[in-house]
């Protein structure tokens, strides 16, 4: 066994491990010892590891012709389906693509390529092509797109999927359109428990749109959207008796205390003109920017310079204030610099124009390969950018402009050097290239040849542009050497060519002569024969001299053109007989392959047979035409007797497997006989259904397998017609329930209760097995008609109350709309005014759709909220803005009533909103004497600091409505005092006191 292992190849090996390390060394292009091996090995692992290597189509399309077990059979189908996933994807041809997808039958490849293809189209088709259910869930769990998933959903239509993918989908769209459409399969299952699931699903849904009031800032529509939730659920629940009103109670209170908690404040003032401050400030930015722009003087500073000098506004008129005087002369002096500095500029930039005009010179100099000119052009311009002071204008471009061109002569100066060296180098290389030639030639067997190619290098070399004397004198001494070698050489070898010619003469006549002893030859084969022997010598032997070589031509001619002429009649009689055999061998192969697919096969094995014998009786006709239709004829032949071969064999296969299924089938109905319920009718049907699907099986087995099917069946249908008259007992009583409760219908029935009790009917009904046929439409129509004129009129109602909430989604949109409009289009007080006007027309609507009702509230409520959000906004800061004023202000009142020696008002120790704190209205005290420090008795220093702070006190901005009366009151007062004391003094030269900073 040792010896019988060695001798075999490794793949043939007694040991598995062996075996399978040996498949896993074999190239991928040795097919044929990989498919004997999945074929014969006994080993699965050996068989997985050669299919692995296998990544041929036709190869592994032709193992599933053989006879393998159906777990490898199982694999060789997955390993095409994922070649063809390959091919498909890296497909760049849309119509194959499309046929290789038609190829495609595993459906978990088509799932692959449904959730991996980047092409939406692909995806959609795939997906047509997917009939499992689950893979189809699975899909739309995953990103697959929205149009992929539609197509999809389409084909989805178990409860249980629908319920998974209204809550897994992961487009927010399909899960909506997969809670509808399980709504509609739920409703079109059990109308009346459908009903029942979508109203608790709107009480659900009120309850929530109720609790998201609570975060709302736009209390009347929401207390209005809250009356409409009250209205609806008063329609679907009046008792009020749910489960969920508790919770539903709970929110209405959230959401009214929340309301109660919650003030809005939002009071707009008129921001009054401008004043003396603000163009205080405007004037000092307009001289601060002219300054600037003196400093750094830039590309747009004209331009920046005269939008700064339009906005100055101090009046020259208004000089006698010292501020506006000081400002003006600031002005003035800064004008004129920059009037000054702009100048230069100017002057600077046409220097620097005039500099890159003339780089351009130089460039269009070098362009035509002028440099001499491009070189003395730029030295003149660099001479004048030396000259340039570069003070108000950017000269580094300039600067690297002329660097560059410098860079660009230099490097142009240094290629033409280059070229010509080039040039010369070229020139020698050829003169070189030249020789060598002639020099190969001198040894060339074609003389005449070798003449004309010398006499061309001859030229080529004159035509060479003359060399420095000092370079190529090498070459020269070699070029004349080798010419004289190569006269010497064709002079030695014509002088030998005309002794040649005078032996060839005297073989050439002998060839006449022979040519002239055929006109007494009668074998014809014979004669044509000799005539093409006689031929091929005469090309062999050489040429003659010139003078006699026509003459033994035409002499040689003649004499093989009048045996030739004897010889036509034999040659067109070859020729008449192959073209008869040509044609009826073609005849037999287009017959041949005719009959290469037929299915009559005894019929077409003898004709082929016969025409196999016909062909063996005909004769020659040429190599190259018989080789190539006995190819063809023996492929016809093979094909159908191939096909035969494996017909045979798959006819004796195919009727095993058929035996083994009905079998199976047999079994079955045989199970359902034993243990009869009325609902196996359909099972037993389904399995009629498959039997007659099931071809023939052996003929000795058919008729005992097909009795025992029979048997079972007429058991299974002999005990249902006994049950049959039982189940139309139950079902009249059914129908008299039925008409009971229909026919008391009045406008006070409480019809939710009606179709609780219709739809437990129906539900009894479907319990009940069939009725004898007789009567069975009869007793449905009895039972079915009253049921459904009650449920036809419930979906009229249902409709109408869609319809109605229809209108009312395209009012609300409208309102959406309007508002969008009102706060792009205007803003203020007639903003607020129309927005409240939308709100109460929202309130008048009543609800829209379920599933757009709430999306709609939360846009109009969004649009409502950022609105009066961004008024609040707007208030605070302007508050703010107010209330630094307000503390500004009070500075100065401080100020001032330390200079004049007076306390500050009494503050309540109740307010929480003082502007300044004890600490700092000590602080700001401190800073006044401090500054006043040795001049409390200087009442012109004390006068000054009055008129600062007055100056001061006229560049801030408004204060708080409520605060205002009070610190301008207090600023009043502190200057009335100050000036009324200094006229006192004045007269009475009396002395003022500063009060001490300690008594604050």
């Amino acid at each position: 066994m040792a010896l019988l292992n060695f001798m075999r190849p490794k793949w043939k090996h007694g040991k598995e491990e062996i075996r399978l390390q040996a498949v896993r060394e074999l190239p991928e292009n040795d097919v044929d010892t990989l498919t004997s091996i999945v074929r014969e090995d006994e080993s699965q692992a050996v068989k997985s590891a050669a299919l692995e290597k296998i990544n041929n189509f036709d190869q592994l399309e032709e193992l599933l012709h053989f006879d393998i077990e159906a777990d490898t059979r199982q694999k060789i189908h997955h390993k095409i389906n994922t070649l063809l996933k390959q091919q498909l994807l890296e497909a760049a041809d849309d119509a194959v693509a499309e046929e290789t997808l038609l190829r495609i039958d595993d459906q978990d490849i088509l799932f692959e390529i449904a959730t991996s293809s980047e092409d939406t189209n692909l995806r959609i088709k795939t997906v047509h092509r997917i009939d499992d259910q689950e893979l189809l869930c699975r899909i739309m769990e995953q990103n697959c797109g929205k149009a992929p998933a539609l197509v999809a959903l389409n084909k989805i239509n178990e409860q249980s999927l629908l319920e998974r993918l209204s809550e897994n989908a992961s487009n927010r769209s399909i899960r909506r359109l997969a809670s509808e459409k399980l709504e509609t399969v739920t409703t079109a299952l059990n109308p009346a428990q459908g009903e029942k699931d979508v109203q608790e699903q709107e009480l659900k849904q009120f309850v929530k749109e109720a609790e998201d009031l609570t975060s709302t800032i736009d209390f009347d529509l929401a207390a209005g959207h809250l009356e409409e939730l009250e209205q609806s659920w008063s329609r679907i629940d009046p008792e009020t008796e749910h489960p969920l009103r508790e919770a539903f109670e709970a929110a209405k209170n959230r959401f009214k205390d929340h309301q109660q908690n919650f003030l809005i404040e939002a009071e707009e003032e008129e921001i009054q003109g401008e004043d003396y401050a603000k163009k205080i400030a405007t004037c000092e930015t307009v001289c601060t920017t002219i300054e600037a722009l003196v400093d750094s003087f830039s590309d747009n500073a004209i331009e920046e310079f005269k939008n700064a000098e339009a906005l100055w506004n101090c009046d020259p008129a208004e000089k006698s204030d010292p501020i506006v005087f000081e400002l003006a002369d600031r002005f003035e002096k800064a004008c004129k610099n920059f009037n000054e500095t702009a100048k230069a500029a100017d002057q600077e930039k046409q220097l620097i124009s005039d500099i890159s005009a003339g780089c351009g010179e130089v460039e269009n100099l070098l362009v035509s390969k002028n440099i001499k000119s491009a070189k003395k052009r730029l030295l003149g311009l660099n001479e004048r950018f030396q000259s340039l002071g570069c003070t108000y204008c950017d000269c580094s471009d300039t600067r690297k402009r002329l660097d560059d061109l410098d860079i660009k002569i230099q490097q142009e100066e240094q290629k033409q050097l280059e070229k010509n060296q080039q040039a010369l180098e070229e020139n020698i290389s050829k003169r070189q290239a030249i020789i060598e030639k002639i020099e190969v030639l001198i040894q060339a067997e074609n003389k005449s040849e070798a003449d004309k190619q010398v006499k061309e290098l001859r030229g080529e070399w004159d035509s060479l542009a003359t060399l420095p004397s000092e370079e190529g004198k090498e070459e020269k001494e070699r070029y004349q050497k080798a010419l004289t070698e190569f006269s010497e050489i064709q002079d030695k070898f014509y002088h030998e060519m005309d002794w040649q010619r005078w032996a060839n003469k005297n073989k050439k006549e002998e060839l006449c002569n022979q040519a002239e002893e055929l006109d007494n030859e009668e074998d014809l084969e014979l004669l044509a024969t000799t005539i093409k022997e006689i031929q091929a010598l005469w090309k062999e032997v050489g040429p003659v001299p010139k003078k006699e070589a026509d003459v033994l031509w035409e002499r040689f001619k003649t004499a093989c053109d009048r045996n030739y002429d004897r010889l036509i009649p034999y040659f067109e009689e070859k020729k008449k007989n192959r073209a008869e055999n040509l044609q009826r061998k073609e005849e037999i192969c287009k017959e041949s392959e005719e009959l290469a697919n037929s299915e009559q096969w005894r019929e077409t094995s003898d004709l082929l047979k016969a025409k196999q014998a016909e062909w063996k009786e005909i004769g020659f006709t040429s190599k190259n035409e018989d080789d190539a239709l006995y190819k063809r004829f023996r492929t016809a032949c093979d094909t159908f007797f191939n096909r035969r071969s494996e017909h045979y064999k798959a006819q004796d296969q195919q009727r095993s497997v058929h035996f083994e299924k009905k079998i199976k089938l047999c079994e079955a109905a045989e199970n359902l006989a034993a243990e009869p319920i009325w609902q196996n009718g359909k099972k037993i049907r389904d399995l009629q259904a498959q039997w007659k699907g099931i071809g023939p099986a052996p003929r000795d087995k058919e008729q005992e397998v097909w009795k025992r099917f029979r048997a079972a069946c007429d058991t299974f249908y002999s005990w249902l017609d006994g049950e049959r008259q039982e189940n139309l007992e139950k079902k009249e009583e059914l129908c008299k329930q039925m008409e009971a409760l229909t026919g008391g219908i009045t406008d006070d029935t409480n019809q939710k209760e009606m179709a609780a009790q219709l739809s437990e009917l129906q539900k009894t009904w479907k319990e009940i097995g069939p009725v004898p046929n007789e009567v069975k439409d009869e007793i449905w129509q009895r039972f079915n008609t009253p049921c459904e004129a009650f449920f036809n009129q419930r979906r009229e109602q249902f409709q109408k109350l869609d319809e109605e909430r229809q209108k009312n989604q395209t009012a609300k949109e409208a309102i959406i709309q309007q508002a969008e409009q009102i706060l792009s289009d205007k803003d203020g007080k007639e903003a607020v005014k129309e927005l409240q006007e939308l709100q109460k027309k929202w309130k008048a609507i009543g609800p829209a759709p379920r599933k757009f009702e709430q999306e709609l509230f939360t846009n109009f409520q969004s649009i409502c909220n950022g609105f009066f959000q961004g008024r609040r906004e707007q208030h605070e800061e302007f508050m703010a803005s107010r209330l630094e004023n307000l503390k500004k202000k009070e500075v100065i009142c401080v100020q001032l009533e330390n200079i004049i020696g007076t306390a500050p008002p009494e503050q309540e120790p109740a307010e929480d909103d003082q502007t300044l704190s004890l600490a700092e209205r000590f602080k700001i005290a401190r800073e006044a004497n401090f500054m006043l420090a040795g001049n409390k008795n200087d009442k012109r220093r004390q006068k000054d600091e009055v008129i600062r702070l007055q100056q001061e006190w006229k560049k801030i901005g408004p204060v708080p409505r409520e605060k205002d009366k009070q610190i301008w009151s207090r600023y009043n007062k502190s200057l009335d005092t100050f000036f009324n004391t200094k006229k006192e003094g004045n007269t009475g030269n009396k002395k003022t006191n500063t009060p001490d900073i300690n008594k604050l």
